[in-house]
């Protein structure tokens, strides 16, 4: 949960540093509020895909939605380098606030099939606080890949690139790493199952439910 919610504010956090290597004059973003739309539009994305991807994982084994997302995400920061205009480049940023609105409910679905409620703040707040941690790496290292030169690209197209392919190594492992319920995760013995059910019993969640409730 930590790394992934650290790639995810690593990937979205790149935009600031490739307008400082030359994306806002390759695609032409110094005049009027186009940087800042570019900017803004991640979060109307954002929002419409935060409903949807929570039915997702609600209805679908959370490992699966999960990857899926991680997956996809890869996919349109890799496809950043090969936006040539403004308008290209406002859709691929509502494309990646659209398949990254599920990161943040999937993870506070996992917090509570497998913590108490005492617990879940904290655990909450570990994989919460490396947004911070994603934030202080990321400059050091798109400066590093900004001073790339040579070759068909720029810098910047680089940044994606490479954060791209990270997530996308990333994503396949979750396949394997990413467990969907304590009754299905791997490493645990019938017996330690039980107890990890027993544990989250006064929840009154419930371990697994697949009916969606729109009025919640």
């Amino acid at each position: 949960l930590c790394f992934t919610y650290a790639l995810q504010y690593y990937d979205k956090a790149i935009l600031s540093q490739a307008a400082i290597f030359g994306l806002r004059e390759d695609l032409k973003l110094a005049t009027g509020l186009k940087y800042s739309w570019v900017s803004l539009i991640f979060y109307f994305g954002y929002i419409a895909g935060t409903y949807p991807i929570s039915f997702l994982a609600q209805r679908y084994p959370i490992r699966i939605v999960c990857t899926a997302i991680c997956i996809l995400w890869s996919f349109v920061i890799l496809c950043t380098p090969a936006c040539t205009s403004y308008s290209g480049l406002l859709v691929n940023r509502f494309m990646l606030g659209l398949v990254e609105a599920g990161v943040s409910p999937i993870f506070m679905l996992v917090v509570g099939l497998w913590y108490t409620h005492s617990e879940q703040v904290s655990r909450s707040s570990w994989w919460y606080s490396c947004s911070g941690g994603s934030l202080l790496i990321s400059p050091l290292i798109n400066y590093g890949l900004g001073h790339i030169k040579g070759g068909a690209l720029n810098s910047w197209q680089w940044m994606y690139i490479i954060a791209g392919l990270a997530t996308l190594a990333w994503g396949i492992a979750l396949w394997w790493l990413f467990p969907d319920s304590p009754q299905n995760a791997k490493g645990f013995t019938e017996a330690e199952r039980r107890l990890l059910l027993e544990r989250v019993r006064w929840n009154n969640a419930g371990a697994e439910d697949k009916n969606f409730k729109p009025y919640q």
